[in-house]
């Protein structure tokens, strides 16, 4: 009972840390306005969470686990099909993810930035903030951030090796072309608030999955 009410309490205030960060943007809340939004003290908050900072990269798994229940979800639905027809109902997904939750997929965008920039240097640990580093929700993103990446290439692999997906290059470099092209719409889709351009995003959208077809489905040599 007491383990329920804890992670109830806890869910709570992850709940109102993520309205308090996707309004003002992470830079901008501060942990009173977290406290002040769950309806408890400070001392109950960071007791749950000990910096804003350990509080942003637990939204980062939620999305990270989000974006996973939905490529599960395809796999699992599409289990008798083809590589192709998988890889291409994964790469959909992450479209639709990121229709659905627009502020995670910001959010992930941005831990791939962070943990590319920590990454680079010789001395990474260097480039992370305590608060961050010794966040367990760091560690329980980093055993699982590459995944999304792995189900779609395994099933790139696989469609090539079924012969349904005829493009011969390296299944990574397949992924990046695509995986890039996907965030550029997700990035610049009007509905994202975001476009320069006056297009229909409809027909956007379906431009740009046309053109996922078509990497996956054309010869290479």
């Amino acid at each position: 009972m007491e383990r329920q009410i804890k992670k109830s309490r806890e869910e709570k205030i992850l709940a109102s840390a993520e309205k308090i960060c996707f309004q003002k943007g992470y830079p901008n809340f501060k942990m009173s306005d977290i406290s002040k939004e769950a309806n408890c003290s400070k001392t109950t908050l960071y007791s749950y969470f000990k910096s804003k900072e350990s509080l942003y990269m637990a939204i980062t798994h939620k999305a990270f686990i989000t974006l996973l229940d939905y490529y599960y979800d395809k796999i699992e639905g599409n289990s008798n099909e083809n590589g192709y027809e998988t890889s291409y109902n994964l790469f959909y997904s992450y479209i639709k993810f990121s229709e659905d939750y627009y502020d995670y997929y910001s959010i992930l965008l941005d831990y791939l930035t962070f943990i590319r920039k920590a990454t680079r240097d010789s001395d990474s640990n260097n480039l992370m903030l305590p608060a961050i580093k010794d966040s367990v929700y760091l560690k329980k993103v980093m055993d699982i951030h590459n995944i999304p990446r792995r189900l779609i290439v395994t099933e790139i692999k696989r469609g090539q090796q079924d012969g349904s997906i005829i493009n011969s290059n390296k299944p990574e470099m397949i992924y990046l072309t695509i995986w890039s092209l996907i965030i550029g719409y997700s990035k610049l889709n009007p509905n994202s608030g975001n476009t320069i351009f006056k297009v229909n995003p409809h027909k956007w959208k379906a431009y740009i999955l046309e053109n996922v077809k078509n990497i996956l489905l054309s010869n290479s040599d």
